[in-house]
């Protein structure tokens, strides 16, 4: 009998619904992503090399397409290539520094179809997700992962609760979608942690949420012109603030104070201690950060003030705020080309030797680092031309070309030919880790 029930149970029962393979979910998905490219003015690049700065994707019917702000660096137009090789010069509607994200506007409106978001509904740490975008000179590359975590911090500053994700991302990933199994996109692509450059498993993306909130009003305004208070600060533990005679578990300790601000025309002074701001604890920078985020300029800010063992509390009125800093480690190849480096010049120190030129020292975040050379390294030939000396080199590395052509000699591991870029245009255009065609091997 038990048998016979379980036979017409399943004759009876309608047809499966077939869940979605993820082939055909990345496939769709990535008819909605852009690579971006900067717009000098032709339409292509005349090495054939892949020169593109990051990632997007298309968020609504108008076309237009959101991604990270670093990625657009100071950038006021770009070019969207598709993953079918159109391309589309784009303008950036606007950027906002303090959550990272940034809106483009295509020429002649919408070329791609938009991307599908998340609705409402809590994401569930182990569920499968996918990243896409174009890392290093992979264009229109997926990855697998799974959420990680939510709530994630990128550093005690930036205000952006971030979801932590295993799907491999790099250089070149930022601004690009993070979708679940549906295909539907659940955040925004942006940093791997400070201390990385590369993929080492943890992944962080802006939520949708967010996103489409700073997007919309970007769209309206172009900006978002918030409150600032007009103060540097510091956490502060229990120890820190028992040593300036503050009770409390933790704070904000004030190192400076902006003379012409709304601080200092409240009796802010460095030295004190912020302890709350309209109710919410303050344990780090991006605490305050978070509380600003929705503030806007003229409006009025509550906080709860220590000074020499004394609380009080101070309504202030708050200043159009400073832009917002980049943060570093961000997945865009900004990281490596060298538009963000502080390292200026070649970023080595080199020295004469009987068989060429000796690399004594390689500045790290220099683009001598980035593209391969290693302390050691001896010079043999630039440009084809032999190195005779250190001076020589030198002043080849510093003649403001474009490129030159070094040829290494590594010891244990013989001689190689390296391309190395000399300013942040070129290496832009041939980012490192180029596809296996410009590789060496023994023929």
């Amino acid at each position: 009998m038990r048998a016979l029930i379980l036979i017409l149970a399943l004759l009876t029962a309608g047809p499966a619904l077939a869940a979605p393979q993820p082939s055909d979910v990345i496939e769709a998905a990535l008819r909605s992503v852009v690579r971006i490219e900067p717009d000098w003015g032709r339409a292509a690049d005349d090495t054939g090399l892949a020169r593109g700065l990051g990632s997007g994707f298309v968020i609504d019917a108008a076309g237009r397409v959101v991604t990270n702000a670093h990625v657009l660096g100071e950038e006021e137009t770009v070019v969207l290539v598709s993953p079918d090789g159109g391309r589309r010069r784009g303008r950036v509607v606007g950027r906002d520094a303090l959550t990272d994200i940034a809106l483009i506007a295509p020429d002649g409106g919408a070329f791609a179809p938009a991307l599908p978001a998340l609705g409402e509904g809590a994401l569930r740490t182990g569920q499968r997700v996918y990243a896409l975008g174009s890392p290093i000179a992979y264009p229109f590359s997926a990855t697998e992962g799974i959420v990680s975590g939510a709530g994630r911090a990128y550093d005690a500053a930036w205000p952006v609760d971030f979801i932590q994700h295993d799907a491999a991302i790099n250089p070149g990933s930022s601004g690009g979608p993070l979708i679940d199994a549906e295909g539907r996109w659940i955040g925004m692509n942006t940093a791997t942690p400070p201390e990385t450059l590369f993929d080492i498993g943890i992944g962080l993306a802006i939520p949708a949420e967010q996103v489409l909130e700073v997007a919309e009003a970007l769209g309206r305004e172009g900006r978002l012109a918030r409150g600032g208070l007009g103060v540097m600060v510091r956490g502060a533990d229990s120890g820190m603030l028992a040593a300036l005679g503050v009770e409390a578990p933790f704070g904000l300790l004030i190192d400076e104070v902006d003379p012409a601000s709304a601080a200092h025309a409240s009796g802010l002074e460095a030295g004190d201690v912020l302890l709350g701001a309209e109710g919410r604890g303050l344990r780090y920078p991006r605490d305050l950060s978070a509380v600003l985020l929705g503030a806007r300029t003229g409006e009025t800010l509550e906080l709860e003030v220590a000074r020499a063992g004394e609380v009080r509390r101070v309504r202030i009125g708050l200043d159009a705020a400073a832009a917002a800093a980049p943060a570093r480690g961000r997945t865009s190849l900004d990281a490596l080309t060298g538009r963000e480096r502080r390292v200026e010049g070649p970023g080595l120190r080199l020295a004469s030797a009987e068989d060429g030129v000796v690399v004594n020292e390689v500045a790290e975040g220099s683009l001598a680092a980035t593209y391969g050379v290693r302390r050691g390294d001896v010079v043999l030939a630039v440009d084809g031309r032999p190195a005779v000396s250190a001076e020589e080199v030198m002043s080849a590395l510093s003649s403001g070309r474009g490129l030159v052509v070094l040829r290494l000699l590594r010891p244990g591991r013989g001689t190689r030919h390296l391309a190395l870029p000399l300013n942040p245009e070129e290496a832009a255009r041939r980012p490192p880790g180029l596809p296996t065609e410009l590789g060496s091997g023994p023929l």
